[in-house]
């Protein structure tokens, strides 16, 4: 797996927290925030409540397999993203993408168009239907080889839990199956990189 996270969000600590207690020996991770960009932790409305959160990141972060220069508040240049990820990208199969606004179902950035470009399947945690959205705007997703039933799930949390879920099975797969699975969906990668390019 990648999962390349940059600026501090719960939801996106949660998911680093996950990928790296259960898949962190097969999976790139990174997510530049430190809990000094994450201060709003230390808020008395969040203290208490994200106390096991806010304690994991002290401990844990930042993790950085790449250094990139970012903003304040842990953001990373779109261009710079895309151009230092390319290295990165040819040493995992599956991209956890996380997207910026995990509400909405129409907010696509880099986190989701360089899978297009680099040609790797993706599990996506954004808003419910983003996958639909995706497909209406003529790109092929996974759904003949990845569970995408979580697209249709709008409470964030039972969507959160369903996408952690389909990350747990599809880290089982071998390494050959990878590879099969690769070479069938070489069309999709295709068709997906000539539209972003072409926009046909």
């Amino acid at each position: 797996f990648g999962c390349l996270l940059g600026r501090q969000d719960m939801y996106r600590l949660k998911l680093v927290r996950h990928m790296m207690e259960k898949h962190g020996d097969d999976s790139i991770l990174s997510y530049q925030a430190t809990t000094k960009s994450m201060f709003y932790l230390e808020s008395p409305s969040f203290k208490d409540l994200y106390a096991d959160e806010l304690n994991w990141a002290k401990e844990n972060l930042p993790i950085q397999p790449q250094i990139f220069n970012t903003s304040q508040w842990g953001s990373v240049n779109y261009f710079e993203a895309i151009d230092n990820s390319r290295e990165l990208y040819q040493q995992f199969f599956f991209d956890i993408v996380c997207e910026t606004d995990c509400n909405s179902p129409d907010w696509f950035t880099e986190k989701t168009y360089k899978n297009f470009m680099m040609g790797r399947p993706f599990i996506m945690w954004s808003g419910a239907g983003a996958l639909k959205e995706l497909k209406n705007l003529g790109f092929k997703t996974f759904g003949d080889f990845i569970e995408e039933q979580y697209d249709d799930e709008y409470c964030n949390s039972t969507r959160f839990a369903k996408i952690l879920a389909v990350i747990d099975e599809q880290a089982r797969m071998t390494v050959e199956l990878m590879r099969e699975r690769h070479e069938q969906m070489k069309p999709i990668f295709e068709h997906n990189g000539n539209l972003i390019v072409t926009g046909k």
